[in-house]
């Protein structure tokens, strides 16, 4: 699911995004966000790294297999959480964040 929250300065969307947050955390929910700017404009995958990222990092040695599976490592590559360089094709890059994405489903 993707939610777009738009309007004008002090109408409330921070708190209206906190308590969505805390409301699907409360319900058992994964949550990722992450926020696109300006200076990344340069920077491929940037929402993706912020998104993904951690969640590699952090993952046991168990969830990592699970995580990079198949062509999910090609993924986490895009995200330089691998020693291999990234992809140079970007239909490569965008098809092993897929993967990456899919494999966060429990059984995925």
């Amino acid at each position: 699911m993707l939610l777009v929250v738009e309007g004008p300065a002090g109408i409330g969307k921070s708190e209206l995004l906190a308590a969505v947050r805390q409301r699907a955390r409360g319900r058992g929910f994964g949550l990722l966000t992450g926020c696109g700017s300006e200076f990344e404009a340069e920077l491929a995958f940037g929402v993706a790294f912020q998104l993904l990222e951690p969640m590699v990092q952090g993952a046991s040695a168990s969830e990592r297999r699970h995580l990079l599976a198949g062509g999910a490592r090609v993924g986490a590559r895009v995200l330089g959480a691998e020693e291999e360089e990234p992809p140079a094709d970007r239909y490569a890059a965008i098809h092993g964040l897929y993967w990456l994405c899919a494999n966060l489903r429990p059984g995925g």
